[in-house]
């Protein structure tokens, strides 16, 4: 039977005497397994807080009955940083569902975020759910592929590696953010991390749900790839994976091999960064990648949005036909109207325009797509061929399309 609606039900940011009352809640809803990423959080990441957990407290049971937390990161997109509230945890005990507690929860996260100056809000959800609260689809995520341990070559007993695989550590974990940074170079968005999230991405065992590990492999001393491991989904999962050489490929399904086997479980791959690898791996394995899901988004404040992205508008002018442009680029949502002003190639102003100002826009987009279009989870062209809606003066075209490009992404929940 369902408790009675009543006042004892107090929804608010938790305090320090919550975090007990929070771990019987996660434990109860997502199980004890999922334990060690709240000591992760709590013990390890130097910006979460206690004030970052929103909770519906029955203050006659004294018990958590609902919960959610923010987590904050930044992406790189295209060489803006993008400060970013994920939303996580999220749940409620079955005999208080139904009842719009995560609703109000998502109320209290939405103003801690708004009062940082927050632009983007991420969650990795079930599906449709979230869309109710304003989030909409707009990052990738989860492609994969799975690796049939058959197929992985064996060493000739006459040969030796053709490279070194060298695991990460507090001591190394400069070699894994060098690596990294090659690997990012195939992106236009990826999750910034720094030698300040050392602790808390070390902090885990593989095979956990906290687990992951850091390799590079290098070749005289020279650093020529990398990847990580995370046991995920049943599989043993290789992550941002990155070579210079496809040769080096087989020495890394050796290792994941023996690693697979002693966690019995499948080998998988997630979508590499390099597209040229892309084929490669679909030729060795036989196998190809999986549809991807995507990361729920939500842009609170187009304008503020648009202003973090400076940098990237800057950028993507550069390398194209307007470099050095000088003008505005009006962009209208048919609720709301957004004026970028341009002065020789850089982002002189970001504006909302008043109501009186509502003509004459550059692109016109749907609230429905907009995320997708200032995200680059589709182009406009693509997004033209599907929404009657979505218009541009043919003049404009190739501008919307060179300040607002499709981009190859990488957002990983772990790091």
């Amino acid at each position: 039977m369902f408790p009675s609606v009543n006042d004892t039900i107090v929804f608010r940011e938790a305090t320090a005497d919550d975090k007990d009352l929070i771990y019987e809640h996660v434990k109860a809803v997502h199980e004890e397994d999922i334990l060690p990423v709240m000591d992760r959080l709590f013990g390890h990441k130097s910006d979460y807080q206690i004030s970052d957990n929103f909770v519906a407290y029955d203050t006659e049971k004294n018990i958590v009955v609902s919960y959610l937390c923010l987590i904050r990161h930044a992406l790189s997109i295209d060489g803006s940083v993008v400060p970013v509230a994920q939303m996580d945890f999220v749940g409620t005990l079955p005999e208080y569902r139904n009842r719009g507690h995560i609703r109000q929860l998502n109320e209290l996260f939405e103003a801690k975020a708004i009062s940082e100056n927050i632009p983007l809000y991420l969650i990795g959800g079930i599906p449709y759910f979230y869309r109710e609260f304003g989030y909409e689809y707009a990052i990738p995520m989860l492609r994969r592929m799975i690796v049939a341990k058959d197929l992985i070559p064996k060493l000739d007993p006459s040969e030796s590696e053709p490279v070194l695989i060298t695991p990460i550590d507090h001591d190394t974990f400069d070699l894994y953010l060098e690596a990294r940074e090659q690997r990012n170079s195939f992106l236009d968005m990826y999750k910034t991390i720094s030698l300040d999230d050392r602790e808390f991405i070390l902090e885990c065992e593989l095979g956990t749900a906290t687990g992951i590990e850091l390799y590079v492999l290098q070749k005289d001393s020279k650093i020529v790839g990398m990847f990580v491991l995370e046991v995920d989904w049943g599989n043993m999962q290789i992550e941002e994976l990155w070579v210079d050489d496809f040769s080096y490929l087989p020495t890394i399904f050796r290792f994941v091999r023996e690693k697979a086997d002693k966690h019995n479980v499948p080998i998988s791959i997630d979508y590499p960064s390099d597209p040229s690898l892309i084929h490669r791996l679909e030729v060795m394995t036989q196998a190809s990648f999986s549809k991807s899901y995507a990361w729920y988004t939500k842009i609170p404040d187009i304008r503020l949005f648009l202003d973090s992205m400076r940098t990237a508008f800057g950028k993507r002018l550069e390398t194209s036909r307007y470099n050095g442009y000088t003008g505005s680029f009006r962009l209208c949502t048919y609720r709301e109207g957004f004026d970028i002003v341009f002065k020789s190639g850089k982002v002189e102003n970001v504006r909302k325009l008043p109501r009186s100002e509502m003509k004459s826009f550059d692109v016109y987009l749907p609230p429905v797509v907009v995320n997708q279009l200032l995200l680059g989870y589709r182009n406009f062209t693509e997004l033209w061929e599907f929404y009657p809606d979505v218009t541009a003066p043919t003049s404009k075209i190739l501008l919307v399309e060179t300040l607002f490009p499709k981009l190859n992404s990488d957002i990983r929940p772990q790091i």
